[in-house]
């Protein structure tokens, strides 16, 4: 990718608001409490981007194998014979640091987009550093916005949000829900996507709601966008709609 290029989420309205998509060389956050769709989100922006910009989409796993992705993949799109024509490199580290992330990137051919699900399950370079620990959060975050300039590529980073929306009425995340983790992080970080449907919450709710809260944006303006949530497929994929 040029640096000048981005890649469609698939989405229009989405686009618009970044200024036509996620743009090479950035790193973009999609947080969310469990149970909000932030995989099934990630799978679909794969699928999404790997059509629009023709490069490969690196998906790195640590919770799901490769054959429970694929099972996703198939589900959103549709056509096993499509899937298998779209350019997705998927991968299931049983753990991994951001030193055989980049080891792993370096062998992947006409790389676009590398995709992180998640990032607390990062490790940190240091053989002997075991799991995640909040003071290094900050640490892993930097080390990943390097990646996606050294390669010059889109990187985006899954995380799960901190209890704090838990403790309100509104449950509706806001960027101090994931700066609160480690302020230092905005620096790094050029667009922060929060996920959120009320009906998890609230069963009398639109079940087919969703919002995405666009709380950090880089290329233009901060904005909440609506879009429709659909549970075809029980328990194991999602579809989205403009």
């Amino acid at each position: 990718m040029r640096l000048n290029e981005v890649a469609s989420t698939g989405l229009q309205s989405m686009d618009q608001i970044l200024a036509g998509g996620f743009h090479n060389e950035s790193l973009n956050i999609i947080a969310a409490r469990p149970g909000m769709g932030k995989s099934a989100f990630a799978l679909q922006l794969a699928i999404n981007m790997a059509k629009s910009s023709g490069k490969t989409v690196c998906f790195f796993s640590f919770e799901m194998s490769t054959g429970q992705l694929n099972l996703r993949l198939k589900k959103l799109v549709g056509k096993e014979t499509e899937l298998s024509e779209l350019p997705i490199s998927l991968d299931d580290p049983c753990w991994i640091t951001p030193n055989l992330i980049h080891e792993k990137l370096s062998n992947i051919q006409n790389l676009g987009t590398a995709i992180l699900d998640y990032v607390q399950l990062i490790r940190q370079n240091e053989a002997q550093i075991q799991g995640w620990q909040k003071q290094n959060l900050c640490e892993i975050i930097q080390e990943l916005k390097q990646i996606a300039k050294e390669f010059k590529i889109i990187v985006i980073g899954i995380s799960q949000l901190p209890r704090t929306t838990e403790d309100r009425r509104d449950h509706r995340p806001t960027l101090y829900d994931f700066l609160c983790m480690d302020n230092a992080m905005e620096q790094y970080v050029d667009t922060v996507l929060l996920l959120y449907r009320d009906a998890y919450y609230n069963q009398t709710a639109d079940q087919s709601s969703m919002e995405i809260v666009v709380a950090k944006n880089r290329y233009g303006k901060t904005d909440t966008l609506k879009f429709r949530w659909s549970d075809v497929y029980p328990a194991i994929s999602t579809a989205w709609y403009r």
